[in-house]
């Protein structure tokens, strides 16, 4: 591309005031994510998983990635490491992974409704409490979220506007996301159902998308054959079989008002089930609009764009949700990042709506309406988002301070038993018995005799309820070294190392 086509087309685009609004919006979300960026001074259990598997691959490090955990995180974290990177690399990344997703929830809304809709609903995910939490921590949901956003961008562009390569990188993002957190293959569904109402059975004749299940399928089969030769399971399934499948819908919709923070006053109190939100009632009043447009329309469902469009983000939202509702047996509020820029954008196309009708009385008066929302929403939504990422910044900080000890008063190859053993594999890069998987004492001391282990840590970390009065109960065999605690008084202790003690006779 020469120099003046460049320069061009970068004129075009600040020429374009809804370009320089988003332009300001990213740069907003680049600040918030910033100022969090090392915020936290410990890794929690799931990262501390793929931060610890990752440091086996790349180091030797002795621990196993868990049959139920996806590989793509550590893997990630692998490459960087052979480089030389640390957490504060991977800090940065998980940034760069939560700027494409505001970019994203832009760029899909402007596809499948239109440009103001893709404003907002950047905005909401700029300010989001979960994405702004979740970006500080090294964990698979915002990443995961992001390579589903892509292979929802790569899908529409490739194959309902059939440009391009498009198609085959959305192949490539799909089974990517799904590698990154094993839910995000529930997309599939959403891809599915939407083929099959729009064109029945037609898309099976679309070669580029048979070639893009082809590269999802050339990807996974590394995975597969490694996750077999490594577990002895099944890939996918193995990991679904730990989980006890069950109903969850309650738990699921009881998400939803905090997640969707937006009391609306006086109303927020009176209205029941926390109903008095903005954002609940335009999300509801959207899904209630295209759930109409659907049923009145569906004789020209195949025909109408606007409505494939309004029925693709309706499928998208309620395939996912279902999976976890009625499906996956295990839910929490990150769970469904997958929906959120699709009930943004459903909320941004009723603001929208709302606009309209209020330009006929004046001009302003639904945009200054709009705006004094996200402005109440947004310092809501980043208030909440403060506290709750600074009380929980120091939090598991003794586990960090007991591994990092360990390691300094350890050689390579002593070994230590403990809970919560991904945390203190990773400071520490020692090898860590989980109590020998046994449920009694006598067979505890037949381990620690064969194994030998340096140290035995008790912790709040679940340690077995027998495990808490055994070094009490034998003096001679495990002496107290040291302790951290919750409390700068020193009277509620967390972690506690003991050395162990072996008589040669």
């Amino acid at each position: 591309m020469k120099k003046e086509e460049i320069q061009q087309k970068i004129k075009i685009f600040f020429e374009d005031k809804t370009n320089l609004l988003f332009l300001a919006i990213f740069i907003f979300g680049v600040i918030l994510r910033l100022k969090y960026l090392t915020i936290n001074q410990a890794v929690w259990y799931d990262e501390a998983e793929y931060l610890s598997a990752a440091k086996g691959w790349a180091f030797g490090v002795p621990f196993q990635l868990h049959f139920v955990r996806p590989p793509l995180m550590p893997f990630i974290w692998v490459v960087f490491y052979k480089l030389g990177a640390g957490e504060l690399v991977f800090r940065i990344i998980l940034l760069l992974f939560s700027l494409a997703g505001i970019w994203l929830t832009y760029s899909i809304g402007k596809m499948l409704f239109n440009k103001y809709v893709g404003i907002i609903a950047s905005a909401l995910t700029s300010f989001h409490y979960l994405n702004l939490f979740y970006t500080s921590r090294l964990m698979t949901d915002v990443p995961s979220m992001t390579l589903l956003l892509f292979t929802i961008y790569f899908f529409w562009k490739g194959y309902v506007e059939e440009k391009g390569f498009y198609l085959y990188l959305m192949g490539l993002a799909f089974i990517l996301s799904v590698l990154m957190r094993f839910p995000g293959g529930s997309l599939g569904g959403v891809l599915l159902i939407y083929l099959l109402l729009t064109e029945g059975f037609k898309f099976l004749k679309n070669k580029k998308l048979w070639a893009s299940i082809g590269i999802f399928f050339l990807v996974f089969l590394p995975y597969g054959v490694w996750y077999y030769n490594t577990y002895n399971k099944i890939p996918i399934l193995g990991a679904s079989g730990f989980y006890m499948h069950q109903v969850m819908l309650k738990k699921s919709l009881s998400f939803m008002p905090t997640v969707f923070m937006s009391p609306i006053p006086y109303l927020f109190d009176i209205l029941p089930y926390d109903m008095g939100q903005f954002f609940i009632l335009a999300l509801l009043i959207g899904l209630g609009m295209i759930l109409f447009n659907i049923s009145i329309g569906w004789d020209f469902l195949k025909k109408d764009k606007n409505l494939q469009k309004q029925l693709f983000v309706f499928l998208w939202i309620m395939v996912i949700f279902s999976y976890f509702a009625f499906y996956a047996g295990l839910v929490e509020d990150r769970y469904f990042f997958y929906i959120y820029p699709a009930c943004f954008m459903i909320i941004g196309w009723v603001f929208v709506k709302l606009n309209d009708l209020l330009k006929n009385y004046n001009k302003f008066l639904g945009i200054i309406f709009i705006m004094m929302i996200l402005f109440l929403v947004g310092y809501k939504q980043l208030t909440f988002a403060d506290q709750l990422i600074k009380i929980k910044a120091n939090s598991y900080v003794q586990f960090r301070q007991a591994g990092e000890w360990i390691k300094a008063n350890s050689q390579e190859g002593d070994s230590i038993v403990a809970s919560g053993e991904p945390m203190f594999a990773y400071y520490s890069e020692r090898k860590v018995h989980y109590w020998f998987h046994v449920d009694n004492e006598e067979d505890f001391y037949e381990q620690l005799l064969e194994k030998r282990p340096k140290y035995m840590v008790l912790s709040i970390e679940g340690s077995p309820q027998w495990s808490y009065p055994w070094p009490q109960n034998n003096p001679d065999k495990a002496v107290p070294v040291q302790a951290y605690f919750f409390d700068a008084e020193k009277t509620k202790p967390v972690v506690v190392i003991y050395q162990l003690i072996y008589s040669e006779t």
